[in-house]
């Protein structure tokens, strides 16, 4: 069974174990579920879950795409309101993320010093069709396949020619321009790093089963996760925290690209260089995707592979490691346009194909010694990665505080064989990471971070700058709120997102418009006929 080869302990439910209730204020927005309670039990003990929907982690300009065999192109909209966030009921500390749609049920829930993880039941066994979930805590998941591998992750580190792709060369910058300007004040806006996923079609077929909808919740799940972990990391044990990741764009490959005889492309459907085999060799694939991937890598700060093949030796993924040198090629940045040149500096000029290539990319298998890996191995595996682009090499055991033995919390995050999450310091960054990283962030966030925007018009809640906010449901045929977020003329409030509102006017004094609710400590309220919202 492969679950039990995984975890020394978990529950299977079935979805009609989970008690499902929403919380709304008034029956307008029956399909936008703002908040909801779920309750269900497993590893013996209830849980009590509060989850209001959240569209903020998703940056303004996010855009998902389907792109097919012959490159053609449709947005794929992405449902907002089926993403998380919440805790778990009468407990102050906890924090909950969660993804519920029709398909697809995913849960973290961390409490009371331990994390619990719910997910689909089909990944592990040979039943798409197999509707139930499986929950297990962080801390029982076995670490099989990691005892078998010498390696799990290499990375690329760029002073070293014979790493680099053939065939490329640096291009050089006019001398006079290099004259170093004043060092800038890190500008703590510019936070977040902006990044392209991509999904070829192996990991469209296994881990979204064909389904557009399933590959893109996953990947937002999981950045999204990711990023969790790097905004609460301090950099410097202090203040120098906050930094962290945003997906701007989604490509899912559903099919594999045509390529002609001699040619190839990450997302061609054999392997290379070996097509009997299942996977590529590693270094050639990340050198492949960034190949192919240049001319959209040059307009985010990251961009990473996913894929589902086994990788020799139980490698899960590879990236170029950053520097904090500016100007420098690798890791977080395509090119810096820095504080320190006015000249931009291009990335590699490939003399084969004529063209530019950038190094700011990684890539992420979810497929190991044959297995789907778990969706809590997933984001240590894609956080180890993303560590090497913002600069870490990995922990050496010769320092006994950035290799820790398992009694004293285990390895970080950064340790060459991969951590499997069951220990407290596996999803932490070692002091010898947090050194490079923070060495790295402090020059290159200036060469490309940007602030953290938010997707807000649609996830509707009415944010800053707008008078409204219909919900992505609506956004085209609400009578009081145009797609934009703007009350239309003659519209003193909506009713969508006003408990005091009806046809887009004040609503009456007295109507009660807030039902009393015990699990929030709400009492009931009424309307005052003079505004919109709920007193």
């Amino acid at each position: 069974d492969t679950v039990e080869s995984m975890l020394s302990d978990y529950d299977i439910l079935s979805l009609s174990n989970i008690q499902q209730h929403s919380l709304k204020k008034r029956d307008l927005q029956p399909e936008t579920h703002v908040e909801r309670l779920l309750s269900f039990s497993a590893l013996q003990r209830h849980f009590k879950l509060y989850l209001t929907a959240t569209a903020e982690h998703f940056s303004e300009k996010f855009q998902a795409l389907i792109v097919d065999g012959e490159g053609k192109e449709k947005e794929y909209r992405v449902q907002w309101q089926d993403f998380f966030t919440g805790h778990v009921v009468g407990e102050h500390d906890s924090k909950v993320v969660a993804h519920i749609g029709d398909e697809d049920f995913t849960v973290r829930i961390n409490t009371d010093g331990e994390e619990y993880n719910i997910e689909p039941l089909w990944r592990f066994v040979d039943n798409v069709e197999d509707e139930r979930l499986l929950v297990y805590r962080s801390e029982d998941i076995k670490d099989f396949s990691r005892l078998q591998s010498p390696k799990v992750c290499g990375y690329l580190k760029l002073s070293e020619d014979e790493l680099l792709p053939k065939g490329l060369e640096d291009r050089k910058q006019n001398e006079e321009s290099t004259h170093r300007k004043k060092r800038a004040i890190p500008e703590n806006s510019k936070n977040t790093c902006k990044m392209l996923v991509v999904a070829d079609h192996r990991f469209f077929k296994y881990m979204g089963r064909g389904e557009e909808s399933t590959t893109i919740n996953y990947l937002i799940e999981l950045i999204d996760r990711v990023d969790d972990i790097y905004r609460n990391t301090s950099w410097d044990d202090g203040t120098f925290n906050g930094y962290g990741i945003q997906i701007e764009q989604i490509i899912i490959h559903n099919e594999p690209n045509p390529v002609k005889p001699g040619e190839k492309h990450y997302n061609m459907a054999r392997s290379y260089p070996d097509d009997k085999k299942d996977a590529w060799d590693v270094k050639m694939l990340l050198e492949q995707f960034s190949f192919d991937i240049a001319e959209k890598a040059a307009h985010v700060c990251l961009a990473h592979l996913f894929t589902y093949q086994d990788f020799d030796m139980g490698t899960l993924g590879l990236a170029y490691v950053g520097s904090p040198r500016p100007n420098s090629h690798g890791g977080i940045c395509p090119k810096g346009k820095t504080s320190f040149s006015s000249v931009p500096v291009v990335a590699y000029y490939s003399q084969i194909a004529k063209k530019d290539i950038y190094l700011n990319s990684g890539l992420t298998s979810t497929k190991n010694y044959g297995k789907t890996i778990l969706t809590k191995e997933a984001d240590l595996v894609t956080t180890h990665e993303l560590g090497h682009n913002f600069g870490a090499e990995h922990d050496p055991d010769s320092l006994p505080e950035c290799a820790p033995t398992e009694d004293q919390g285990g390895k970080y995050v950064m340790y060459p064989i991969a951590v499997s999450g069951d220990h407290e310091n596996n999803k932490m960054f070692s002091s010898c990471s947090k050194k490079s990283i923070h060495r790295t962030i402090e020059i290159k966030a200036q060469e490309c971070f940007k602030e953290r925007n938010n997707k807000v018009c649609g996830n509707s809640r009415v944010d800053e700058g707008e008078e409204c906010d219909p919900g992505l449901l609506y956004q085209l045929a609400d009578p009081c709120c145009s797609a934009d977020c703007k009350l239309k003329d003659g519209a003193k409030c909506s009713d969508r997102n006003s408990p005091c509102c009806k046809g887009c006017q004040f609503e009456s004094a007295q109507k009660k418009c807030q039902e009393a609710i015990n699990a929030t400590c709400k009492g009931e309220s009424f309307c005052t006929g003079r505004m919109c919202f709920c007193p």
